[in-house]
């Protein structure tokens, strides 16, 4: 959802005091989400980040199904 029309639907249907609290959480999500990139970039370029083929193909599998039932 953009982002302006998320601001105009929750000044519609909150208080000010209740959008703080909403931004507030976005922005230690938003954090946190940088600090895990940053974590795995740091991983990756360490060679450290380990993917297991099998999960990433079961998932691919899955994923391809769900698509079809649909």
């Amino acid at each position: 959802m953009d982002e302006e029309k998320l601001k105009k639907i929750l000044k519609k249907n909150l208080n000010s005091e209740d959008i703080e609290k909403v931004e507030e959480i976005l922005m230690e999500e938003n954090m946190q989400k940088r600090e895990k990139i940053e974590n795995l970039k740091k991983l990756i370029s360490e060679k450290k980040y380990n993917i297991d083929p099998e999960k990433v193909a079961e998932k691919i599998l899955k994923f391809f199904e769900l698509e079809q039932e649909e």
